[in-house]
């Protein structure tokens, strides 16, 4: 029988080969194209669906006479970067689905370069080059970089920031700086949820770093550049809808899976009905509808601070849940008639790598110091994650930008086996042994609930009316 240890040897000797490799990254690049192109041509008719046909809108609003338009009106409903990502790609080369995505492809090789570097500077080479092949295989990546939505763009742009931040902490170089603010800024216009991440990153390093005037300014600085990048949208929308603010839907965003019964909550479903059902919001414009979902919660709240608490919790349950994106799009038509047995062969192709990925790096961050200069940037980030997504909600589509630090703390703990191992037997390391044993158990929890949740509608139960 093969030892955890056995395993995590030969993967250090695997690591320190290619640690010696000068064309790795270049491999790594290849290696990720590769793999998302074919999966882009294995479906080479796609049929927008969802969120995909507002971005979709609004570049072809942009082509025909440079207004950013949504279900035929100027909006301010989607973060603007993304259409204009679609809108640059359809003016060079014509309306084409399929060039978008072997564009994205291109994209998601890049961010797996980028988490090369990160593990880097998070850790060490050896962790850096093999959390970067594990994104390049990453088959959720593949999968969501052929969709036609914000996340291939904003994780590029979300790790560009981090690994200047990531940075920062050792050097005040102003161009590093000012990357890290503006790759920050171009990420929150790209997904305008990213602005509470960059504002608790420096409440996070006002905190912990309070003593260090060095850190707090070159922070300020970062802040000041996104701050003057998000800007004009904001002005933009100021003029258009006579409110300065990033995203018209916040309000509706918020209250929309709150608002709702516990067989609502429990199901992952929103109450329409209760949320907006006695209004008729087609006759609205997007800040009435977010103005009086805000109400409708407030409304709510006073009567179920319970049931907030119930949502919070099942919306972490969402975070750490199954890789499911495809398998959703497919069923709602995304994939066209792609035939049955490409689901099934993907079944386990696209569910198993996060179930591995997630036990290992919850053990790789418990034995990490995830408050270290160089691991504090992705520490705030996925604490910043489960804080938004209480509050709001979570799925795992917004959980996917994010998986690359989970990925960079699940190839540490792979390396270093033995001092997980230690931790299991210890009686020095009793905290952290409870720690990573009741985190599975969360884990195995929120598992189980998704399985019996999606069977039962499967089947057919009425979990809601």
């Amino acid at each position: 029988m093969i030892s955890g240890s056995s395993i995590s040897a030969k993967i250090k000797t695997f690591t320190d080969g290619i640690s010696n490799d000068k064309y790795f990254i270049l491999k790594i690049f290849l290696i990720g194209l590769t793999l998302r192109i074919v999966f882009t041509l294995v479906h080479p008719s796609v049929y927008p669906v969802t969120d995909m046909l507002g971005y979709n809108e609004a570049a072809n609003s942009l082509l025909l006479d440079g207004e950013f338009r949504v279900k035929g009106i100027i909006s301010a409903s989607r973060p603007p970067m993304y259409p204009y990502f679609l809108y640059a790609v359809y003016w060079i080369f014509g309306h084409s689905f399929l060039i978008v995505r072997l564009m994205q492809a291109i994209l998601g090789a890049l961010t797996a370069v980028i988490l090369v570097k990160i593990g880097k500077e998070m850790f060490d080479n050896r962790v850096g080059n093999l959390a970067g092949l594990i994104y390049a295989l990453y088959p959720a990546s593949w999968a969501i970089g052929d969709q036609l939505m914000t996340e291939t763009l904003f994780t590029l742009f979300m790790l560009s920031s981090v690994l200047l931040m990531i940075r920062m902490m050792s050097s005040g170089n102003y161009w590093i700086i000012f990357g890290a603010g503006f790759f920050g800024g171009l990420a929150i216009l790209c997904r305008t949820a990213y602005a509470p991440y960059m504002l608790f990153i420096f409440l996070g390093i006002l905190i912990f770093r309070f003593k260090s005037p060095k850190y707090i300014s070159r922070f300020f600085l970062t802040m000041v550049v996104c701050g003057m990048v998000i800007f004009p949208w904001m002005l933009r929308n100021y003029y258009t809808h006579g409110v300065f603010t990033l995203n018209l839907k916040s309000g509706l965003d918020f209250a929309m899976y709150s608002c709702s019964g516990l067989p609502f909550i429990i199901a992952n479903q929103v109450d329409d009905k209760r949320l907006l059902g006695k209004y008729e919001t087609w006759k609205m414009d997007e800040i009435t509808k977010s103005k009086i979902a805000m109400d409708e919660f407030k409304k709510w709240f006073r009567k179920n601070p319970h049931l907030f608490f119930v949502k919070g919790v099942r919306q972490i349950m969402n975070i750490w849940g199954f890789d499911r994106d495809y398998f959703w799009y497919y069923i709602a038509g995304y994939y066209g008639d792609d035939p049955i047995w490409l689901l099934l062969l993907m079944l386990p192709i696209m569910g198993v790598p996060f179930v591995l990925i997630a036990p290992l790096s919850i053990a790789g961050f418990t034995n990490s110091k995830p408050f270290t200069d160089k691991l504090i940037i992705p520490t705030l980030i996925l604490i910043c994650l489960h804080i938004v997504s209480f509050i709001v909600y979570g799925f795992s589509r917004h959980r996917f930008p994010f998986v690359a630090f989970l990925i960079v703390w699940a190839a540490y703990a792979v390396l270093n086996w033995n001092q997980i191992s230690d931790i299991f037997k210890s009686k020095d390391k009793l905290g952290k042994r409870w720690i990573i044993f009741v985190s599975w158990g969360f884990l195995i929890f929120s598992w189980g609930v998704e399985i019996f949740v999606d069977v039962g509608q499967f089947l057919g139960l009425q979990f809601v009316e």
